[in-house]
């Protein structure tokens, strides 16, 4: 999250590393992120000032709050876990008030939405400012600048708003106003301002974007591709580069390492990943990786796969009802990648955790708590499969961790940074897309009973209704890229270190490429979808995942002739990039 700041608070978080080394403390605490928003003199200083606050009664408000928060004391300087959930409310009060940075005033309010949590918030109650007041004062200095206005998921907040008075009511008429004026120049706005709605059905939004298929966003300062003929030009065209986590200009370079330390560690582990290579280093990649997940190489698996699902659902046919993603969506492709990598199945839930954090990262919109979530589990994975090479060089096994460790091209080989990038890769991807696929798969099948009595009459289609499936609701809805150099494309001025935000979903949803495009057709033969990406980056573990949706679908379908949701509501995650139900609970008779 720390390429999105304003340079007030660049400026607060050097000088609270400053401050905090200068009173020979190690970790960074809401006492030490006060002082520098005071110092930084932005927005969040002159809050204070205007609420009578001067240099005198700050620094006496400091000695009076006795400094309470307690350091980690981890290998290296952090932020405090305080320190951490001001930075996490920062980015959604900044989220919410469709800011497109993360500023020192928004650290402010954070620190006063939970007072009590750290020294910061308790500094702030003793100088006597609330929240209230400090959001009335932030609106008469903002005046009217406009931004899309916040969003409508968080009731406390939404509570909070409507006690900051008449000013911020104004504020947001003025914010609709803007809004429908310039939604023809930032057709991102739908998203900015209604973010759960959005997300629980985004294919409005998209279809909003493909009027401009492709186009530079000033509020989100991406490139917006959408349209199927778009999408598909910048997935081939090798300027638009997939090292988004090494190339980009996220600007960060300025700031200390105390903040930027995890996040640096985990792009240089995402940037050894073949998805996220380019050109020779990827190709050489791929080709050695690629050969444990041929067509004929995974058709060899079905019985498995299929024994593995029968045993999954045994249970539920006994019960009568099944919660899809926890009983079969996600169990099944995670104990296939599992067994394919050679891992024990009693370290399951570990490696599903520590995947859960590196999806949501990959993910993006993720909070500095979050970072660090991704940051321990890419840890804590690094070990497990540096120990699981180890153990395999020296006892041997038919798993994919060893075939990485023998596998050869040319008297090439993978390092071990390379395998173990790759299969935490393998791991996350194995099971994430697979799981999404039969969740969101079933669910346009329950919601479109004719096509799935199309389906039971006529089980030799499975194949191509799971590739409807894939285009109609997609696993993946978005990708990246970044531009390596500035040049002139298709009547579009680039620079270099752009980044392109790609829409598969939006894509697959194009009417200049399907006929009905917003209709479940599963005997659709239309083209190629891009679910799986497109190009070089094609997903690797197409066929794998293919396979699975259609055993999990067909032995759904073939054993429980009564399938019918258990409620018409359902949830979504709150991902951007994957479309993921949370639960989807189906009564099988």
């Amino acid at each position: 999250m720390w390429h999105r700041y304003s340079s007030e608070l660049r400026k607060a978080v050097l000088t609270a590393v400053e401050y905090a080394q200068s009173r020979g403390e190690r970790d960074i605490s809401t006492r030490h992120l006060l002082y520098g928003i005071w110092h930084a003199d932005g927005d969040a200083a002159a809050i204070l000032r205007r609420t009578g606050v001067d240099d005198l009664s700050f620094v006496n408000a400091f000695e009076a709050v006795e400094a309470c928060e307690k350091p980690l004391n981890g290998p290296l300087p952090t932020l405090t876990r305080a320190a951490r959930e001001v930075v996490d409310g920062a980015y959604v009060l900044a989220r919410d008030y469709g800011d497109n940075y993360v500023g020192d005033e928004h650290i402010l309010l954070s620190m006063l939405q939970n007072a009590a949590a750290g020294d910061g918030g308790r500094i702030l109650r003793e100088l006597g400012l609330v929240w209230e007041r400090a959001w009335r004062e932030l609106v008469d200095i903002q005046g009217s600048r406009l931004q899309a206005p916040g969003g409508i998921e968080v009731s406390k907040l939404a509570r909070r708003r409507r006690a900051a008075g008449f000013a911020k009511a104004m504020k947001n008429v003025q914010q609709f106003a803007w809004a429908s004026v310039n939604y023809r120049r930032h057709p991102f706005l739908p998203y900015l301002m209604f973010r759960k709605r959005t997300l629980d059905n985004p294919y409005p939004f998209y279809a909003g974007l493909r009027k401009k298929p492709i186009y530079w966003d000033g509020l989100i300062n991406q490139w917006v591709v959408s349209g199927y003929k778009e999408v598909t030009a910048v997935l081939q065209e090798p300027r638009f580069s997939h090292q988004q986590f090494t190339l980009s200009t996220w600007d960060i370079a300025e700031l200390p390492d105390i903040v930027t330390r995890e996040f640096r560690s985990l792009n240089s582990r995402l940037g050894t990943q073949m998805l996220f290579l380019d050109g020779a280093r990827q190709t050489r990649l791929r080709s050695l990786v690629s050969k444990q997940f041929t067509p004929r190489v995974i058709a060899r698996m079905e019985a498995q796969i299929q024994e593995i699902t029968d045993e999954l659902l045994s249970g539920p046919a006994n019960a009568g009802r099944i919660e899809l993603i926890a009983d079969l969506a996600f169990p099944l492709p995670a104990t296939v990648i599992a067994r394919m990598l050679g891992v024990s199945d009693t370290d399951s839930t570990a490696l599903k955790k520590w995947s859960d954090d590196f999806a949501t990262y990959i993910g993006g919109e993720t909070s500095m708590t979050q970072d660090h979530a991704a940051y321990s589990s890419m840890r804590d994975l690094t070990v497990y499969f540096q120990t699981a090479i180890d153990e395999r060089r020296a006892s041997p096994k038919d798993d994919v961790i060893t075939l990485l460790i023998s596998a050869e091209d040319n008297g090439d080989r993978l390092t071990d940074d390379e395998i173990i990038a790759n299969c935490l890769l393998m791991l996350a991807a194995g099971h994430e897309t697979t799981t999404q696929l039969i969740g969101n798969g079933m669910l346009a099948l329950l919601r479109n009973p004719d096509q799935l009595a199309r389906l039971r009459a006529s089980p030799e289609l499975m194949p191509s209704a799971v590739e409807e499936l894939l285009r109609f609701d997609s696993p993946v809805q978005w990708t990246s890229r970044v531009t390596r150099e500035a040049f002139e494309w298709n009547g579009h001025t680039f620079k270099k270190g752009q980044l392109v935000n790609v829409c598969l979903a939006g894509a697959n949803r194009d009417p200049g490429q399907f006929t009905r495009p917003d209709d479940l057709d599963i005997s659709r033969d239309e083209g190629r979808h891009l679910a799986f990406g497109y190009g070089p980056h094609f997903c690797l573990g197409a066929a794998l995942a293919r396979l699975e949706g259609q055993i999990a679908l067909r032995s759904l379908i073939t054993r429980f002739p009564n399938l019918r949701l258990s409620t018409d509501k359902v949830e979504w995650q709150g991902s951007f990039a994957f479309r993921s139900l949370t639960q989807l609970h189906v009564e099988l008779r």
